[in-house]
């Protein structure tokens, strides 16, 4: 009796650490695809950003083109 309860606890503790290993994996994946996504969102804006600054100095009459500006 007392050997099925120590396999049972075996077992039990096996699927925790399966099932605490598969939930940390699976929330780092999601975490990296979410980050992927949230950075090239915000470089995106600053860049749309960063160009309508340009075009806006071009318009004034700086004499310089939106490229040089980018830079």
């Amino acid at each position: 009796m007392k050997n099925i309860v120590v396999k049972f606890k075996d077992l039990i503790v096996s699927w925790g650490t399966s099932l605490f290993a598969a939930i940390s994996l699976t929330l780092f994946i999601f975490g990296a695809i979410f980050f992927s996504i949230f950075s090239i969102t915000l470089a995106s804006i600053f860049e749309a950003k960063t160009r309508v600054s340009a075009f806006i100095w071009k318009i004034k009459g700086h004499g310089l083109s939106g490229r040089e500006v980018y830079r």
